[in-house]
């Protein structure tokens, strides 16, 4: 349906009964959706797609002819919204991987040159993986070695062969959360050693020769999370590579090189719990107890390394901070803490480069706190979930990013006694002035879906743009 509200249309035929849509995803250009369900034979789990706006039942199949026991599982849309591809046992073929146009089409096998009997993509939430230049897709499968579940890239549209990415040689190890790099020149995975050591891995991604990233890990130390900068450069990752059982954060080239350790030296029991990059790729903010032990604290380090800076004032030792994003436009950090008082969540915003940090949230009743938080896409907003006007009853409100001044709106509409929105499915929209959320807002134990909307000009005077006043 329509954000502004309207008549929702139903896009399946009508269901029998005891079946449902299993999963669905929309294409990035907003035309098509592409979803499973079983909605021509029972038990049969098949793939379509069809026009966002409808009409109804004009769905288009995806997927080839089905044996009796073929069903289809995971599957990604291209990031260019061209291409489909998917998991499924077609055509008497053991549970493979297929491309298809997203209008439909015949659909081609991803594997033409590899011929092991009994080879079989594997099943995995992370794959298919599909490059964000819609050329590549990643999936695990045991093409080489039917022992070994190695990641593989292959060309999207299902032209050329495969090619394999990671490097089995040990029994009881394999390669896990592959990704493409931003530009998607190079495909990172963490190898899982027979001991359980986990290790970063590059190589690029139409193959070649794959690259350790990390350094030398101490016995009994992992890599345990990485991501890659805007602008493809480098990787950072957290690892106990230092000392054991101590999580500390590190840079590397994209295509190898030393590591450099970003953070500062840690106390006894110290850890690096989360980290962000900022969008121009120069800076990593990220929150550690580094200055005293079991305070958790926010920090910037340039990319490559070379010298942290504390971004939040100094906290008591009973306090510390729990989450944090960083504004589209890189200017701003915003992070929860209970940085005025103990125990109470509250929203804070501080320049990227450092300063006086600005309390965002109104003060909240005895009892409340801020609970979750999100940036509008255009960065000059932050709405926010939480208990502060009520005790025990979150609300949706809005506040700017920056200047303690701020007076917060209250975009969720007033709940019915026993109301409550769902704190897992509110969400920002793009225009970065509304808010969609579900909520049992005016009959208790009845969730209907709503938009929360701050605007009362809509001419950019709420966002602080006067330009079409005189």
């Amino acid at each position: 349906m329509r954000i502004a509200g309207g008549a929702p249309v139903r896009l399946t035929n009508p269901l029998p009964g005891g079946v449902g849509v299993l999963a669905f995803r929309i294409s990035a250009d907003s035309q098509r959706v592409v979803y499973t369900v079983a909605q021509e034979i029972a038990g049969r789990i098949e793939l379509y797609s069809i026009p966002i706006a409808g009409p109804e039942g004009a769905w288009t199949k995806l997927n080839g002819e089905l044996p009796a026991n073929g069903n289809v599982g995971e599957f990604r849309i291209s990031p260019d919204s061209t291409r489909v591809v998917y998991f499924s046992r077609q055509q008497n073929i053991d549970q493979d991987a297929w491309t298809v146009p997203i209008d439909g089409g015949t659909p081609i096998r991803l594997r033409p040159l590899v011929t092991l009997a009994g080879s079989r993509v594997n099943y995995g939430q992370d794959t298919p993986l599909i490059s964000p230049d819609s050329e590549r897709v990643l999936f695990y499968a045991n093409f080489s070695n039917l022992a070994y579940y190695d990641v593989w890239s292959a060309p999207v549209d299902g032209t050329g062969g495969i090619v394999r990415l990671t490097e089995t040689t040990v029994a009881n190890s394999g390669a896990t959360l592959p990704s493409f790099s931003v530009d998607s020149s190079r495909v990172l995975y963490v190898f899982v050693q027979a001991d359980g050591t986990r290790e970063l891995y590059s190589a690029p991604s139409a193959g070649g020769s794959s690259v350790k990233l990390n350094g030398v890990l101490p016995p009994g130390g992992s890599v345990w999370f990485y991501t890659c900068s805007p602008d493809s450069s480098r990787v950072v990752y957290r690892a106990d590579q230092q000392t054991f059982q101590v999580e500390e954060l590190y840079s590397v080239p994209l295509a190898g090189g030393g590591a450099a350790k970003l953070n500062a030296s840690l106390p006894p029991s110290g850890s690096v719990s989360e980290f962000r990059i900022s969008p121009d790729s120069a800076s990593v903010v990220y929150i550690a107890d580094q200055d005293s032990s079991g305070v958790l604290e926010l920090y910037r380090a340039p990319l490559a390394g070379g010298g942290t800076v504390k971004l939040n004032p100094t906290l008591a030792s009973n306090r510390d901070i729990t989450t944090l994003e960083i504004a589209p436009d890189g200017g701003r950090v915003v992070y929860l803490a209970d940085q005025n008082h103990d125990e109470v969540k509250e929203l804070f915003s501080v320049p990227l480069a450092g300063g006086t940090s600005d309390h965002l949230n109104d003060i909240p009743v005895s009892g409340g706190d801020v609970q979750d938080f999100t940036i509008a896409p255009l960065g000059g907003f932050v709405f926010y979930y939480g208990d502060i006007l009520t005790d025990g009853l979150p609300e949706i409100l809005r506040s700017r990013i920056a200047g303690s001044s701020s007076v917060d709106v209250r975009v969720s509409g007033p709940l019915v006694a026993g109301g409550a929105i769902d704190p897992w499915t509110w969400a920002a929209l793009p225009d970065g002035r509304q808010v969609v959320y579900q909520a049992d807002q005016e009959v208790n134990g009845r969730d209907d879906l709503y938009v929360g909307d701050i605007c009362l000009l809509c001419d950019g005077f709420e966002a602080g743009d006067l330009g079409r006043w005189d």
